[in-house]
């Protein structure tokens, strides 16, 4: 009874390889150049509206001035999961989210 599941685990592997091979396409590399240059990244962004570059700058420094850079502090490498806009302080709970979105 054994062998004849053991064939059949080995039949359905074999068909799902067969059934997932496929050709490869070229990817098309028109216009785009070899090297991110300066100049490829600003053309992208010439349509963006200020606001939506604006608010990509602050996000950014978010999570580079608020990550914890101090070696002897056992929260290191976390970020805040908030800022009181009010007080103009950040939080003092971080959380994966927040941890995870600065990462990437």
């Amino acid at each position: 009874m054994k062998k004849i599941y053991l064939i059949m685990l080995i039949f359905v592997i074999c068909l799902g390889l067969i059934a997932c091979e496929k050709e490869e396409t070229p990817v098309p590399t028109d216009g785009i150049p070899e090297v991110n240059t300066k100049l490829y990244r600003t053309d992208l962004r010439d349509d963006a509206p200020q606001v939506v570059l604006d608010e990509l700058q602050a996000g950014f420094h978010f999570f580079w001035e608020l990550a914890n850079d101090d070696l002897d502090s056992t929260g290191y490498g976390l970020i805040p999961d908030r800022f009181n806009t009010f007080t103009g302080a950040p939080g003092n709970v971080a959380s994966i989210a927040s941890v995870g979105y600065g990462l990437s």
